[in-house]
């Protein structure tokens, strides 16, 4: 009979311990997803997409008015598009209305970026 609680004494204390391990790891994963959006959402990614904006007006001479209108539309859609979907993927587990703000974060910080690299310190677009 000492032998029988021994050993459910045993198990419990494993459980308990798995559970607190189990905790800390659920406790890391969720700071590392807090960081990493943090740092990729109004940071790395909006810069990211502003420099290949701003290289591709610099490889075309700041111009891109002899370009196709629908090269035009998908090459902005994929500089601005594409780093707000992903900053929405990052900020998926916080709910659809804070996933969208966080794109629309990006956007605007992306737009502030473009706007101020390319047309003000390197005087692209219109004169």
């Amino acid at each position: 009979m000492d032998r029988d609680l021994d050993a459910v004494e045993a198990a419990e204390l494993r459980l308990e311990a798995r559970s607190r391990e189990r905790r800390t790891e659920l406790a890391r994963r969720a700071r590392r997803r807090r960081l990493r959006l943090w740092i990729l959402g109004p940071a790395v990614l909006p810069a990211l997409g502003a420099a290949g904006l701003v290289w591709l007006l610099e490889r075309e001479g700041g111009d891109l008015g002899g370009w196709p209108p629908l090269r035009i539309a998908l090459v902005l859609a994929g500089a601005f598009v594409l780093p707000a979907l992903i900053t929405a993927w990052l900020a998926r587990r916080r709910g659809v209305l804070e996933a969208i703000a966080w794109a629309l974060a990006t956007v605007c910080i992306q737009v502030v970026l473009v706007f101020a690299v390319g047309f003000l310190a390197l005087g692209y677009g219109p004169d």
